[in-house]
């Protein structure tokens, strides 16, 4: 089981890393800086959601709905932290992808 969770995080991560690295190359191609910027915070933020997310499966007291409320306040100040304007639905929509990518993955592994 922990090492399909790993091989999911390890999945989600990638892709995270590839959608920057496209939103970064088409930044530098087009020569926007606010895109090259909006690009390199996007993936910080995106990288933090799936490790606060790691974070809130080990907080066994705490109920499902916690668990993301925990998630998007971690978020928001970090985002604050680097200059990242993001708003509370853009963060739950972080986290809501990633659970049900892996989810979706998870399902797969286990029927293999």
């Amino acid at each position: 089981m922990i090492e399909n969770i790993e091989a999911i995080i390890a999945l989600v991560v990638a892709l995270v890393g590839l959608f920057g690295t496209v939103v970064t190359l088409i930044a530098k191609l087009k020569g926007s800086k606010k895109l090259l910027d909006f690009a390199e915070k996007f993936t910080k933020v995106s990288n933090e959601v799936i490790k606060y997310i790691e974070e809130a499966e080990e907080l066994l007291n705490f109920t499902g709905l916690e668990k993301k409320q925990w998630v998007v306040h971690k978020i928001k100040l970090f985002a604050e932290s680097i200059g990242f304007p993001i708003d509370e639905s853009m963060i739950e929509n972080l986290i809501e992808t990633a659970i049900t990518f892996s989810k979706k993955v998870n399902k797969r592994i286990e029927t293999k």
